[in-house]
């Protein structure tokens, strides 16, 4: 069992680190002093700091006030955008491969045309003459 080292009151205890998950989330609160005595925890765990009035976040470089809640719908509205705009791009690019494609037979099929009526208007030049 995991313990956690709490200083309560000015002495420190050793709590089991559930309890003291549990206790936290129960009061949900700690002074500067009692969160900066506690040992042992881990990066996610939020406390509500009744020193400074504030919400903190462990992270894994130390606490950090929350600010503002994540907003998750811009976040996931954002990240929609960005799909569709990659797979329009991406159909973009393939609509213009396959236009570019499609030019050079064109392009080839114009020669072949332009070959052909060269050699009717030979033919035809030549029945002239006759």
């Amino acid at each position: 069992m995991r313990m956690i080292k709490v200083n309560v009151d000015g002495t420190d205890q050793l709590v089991p680190l559930r309890e003291f998950a549990a206790l936290v989330a129960a009061d949900n609160q700690m002074t500067d002093a009692e969160r900066d005595a506690a040992t042992g925890l881990f990066p996610g765990i939020q406390v509500y700091n009744s020193t400074s009035n504030k919400m903190e976040l462990l992270t894994p470089t130390g606490w950090e006030v929350i600010t503002s809640a994540p907003d998750v719908a811009a976040r996931k509205a954002k990240e929609e955008a960005d799909k569709r705009a990659k797979e329009e791009a991406e159909l973009g690019a393939k609509k213009d491969a396959k236009d570019a494609k499609d030019g050079k037979a064109d392009a080839k099929d114009d020669k072949k045309d332009a070959k052909e009526d060269a050699g009717k208007d030979a033919k035809s030049h030549q029945d002239v003459k006759k």
